[in-house]
């Protein structure tokens, strides 16, 4: 093993100048593709409501990211990325896909300034593969936006500001690596324990079952009736916003989550209306749907 361990140093020294220069680029193209893997799957009702605001006008999507304590600058950036590449949930979560492969190679150059290549290659691979890092990447946030605003401070000061200085880093820095190895760790659970939004797949189950006749869909959960609004093209009400006895249209759907019973969270039942179809649809161990057609009688 050990023979092992100096064959490769001797190698990383013969090729020492290539590696550090593709280190960085492969580590956040192995970040890239970890989140790219994943980021088809359905918008959670927090990321719709960051994807909604950003459709709106400059002077509303300040005020209402001031209103709901969210990153100013992030919502902002957000837009113009969005006004370019379009609002489908891919392209806004790329926006946190490029600042994951950016925070992966500010990393890389922080942690080769300090300890040199030996520290930076594993730690920036540790970074490219952190199951945490990769989760905020896979999602339209904040938060890896924030943290990508502080390592280019970090990297800022140590570069241009402590340059000339006789200050001693490598303390500060380990203490740093120590509290983002605990917070990472401590992070798993969170990502494990996280079940993704289906608005996606039971939007599509739903236009399926529709089959083209645009029938206006009634949502007994405001999650819900976010996530599906973003996706469908059909009308999306929440039940307290329609008005079953004014309803022009003969027929409607109504989407009602079901309990570990069996019964629906929300009533269905309206006075002149009958069920003419019924099906509920289980995407995973927690949610369950109840996709209920209603006609006039």
């Amino acid at each position: 093993m050990l023979t092992y361990i100096r064959a490769v140093e001797k190698y990383l020294r013969r090729r020492k100048r290539a590696i550090k220069i593709l280190a960085p680029m492969l580590f956040g193209l192995v970040f890239m593709t970890l989140c790219i893997v994943n980021i088809t799957r359905s918008l959670s009702p927090s990321e719709v409501h960051c994807a909604n605001l950003v459709r709106e006008e400059f002077p509303t999507v300040l005020k209402t990211a001031f209103e709901n304590k969210q990153s100013p600058v992030y919502i902002l950036a957000l837009k113009t990325w969005s006004h370019f590449l379009g609002h489908t949930d891919f392209a806004m979560r790329m926006l946190s896909v490029v600042c994951g492969a950016l925070i992966v190679l500010l990393v890389y150059y922080i942690m080769r300034r300090i300890f040199g290549l030996r520290v930076a290659l594993p730690t920036a691979f540790l970074t490219a593969t952190s199951p945490l890092l990769v989760a905020l990447g896979q999602s339209i946030n904040s938060w890896i936006f924030i943290t990508l605003e502080a390592f280019v401070v970090v990297y800022i000061l140590l570069f241009f500001v402590f340059r000339r200085r006789s200050i001693r880093l490598s303390p500060i820095f380990s203490i740093a690596a120590l509290v983002l190895c605990v917070a990472n760790i401590s992070g798993l659970a969170a990502v494990f324990s996280h079940k993704p939004s289906d608005g996606k797949e039971l939007s599509q189950t739903i236009m399926t079952l529709d089959n083209h006749l645009n029938l206006p869909v009634v949502c007994g959960s405001d999650n819900i009736c976010d996530v599906l609004a973003f996706y469908s093209r059909q009308k999306i009400y929440h039940e307290a916003d329609f008005n079953f006895g004014e309803n022009a249209q003969n027929a409607t759907w109504f989407i009602a989550t079901i309990d570990q019973d069996g019964k629906p969270h929300a009533e269905y039942n309206r006075e002149g209306w009958r069920v003419s179809e019924y099906s509920t649809m289980q995407f995973n161990s927690d949610n369950v749907y109840a996709i209920v057609k209603l006609e006039k009688e």
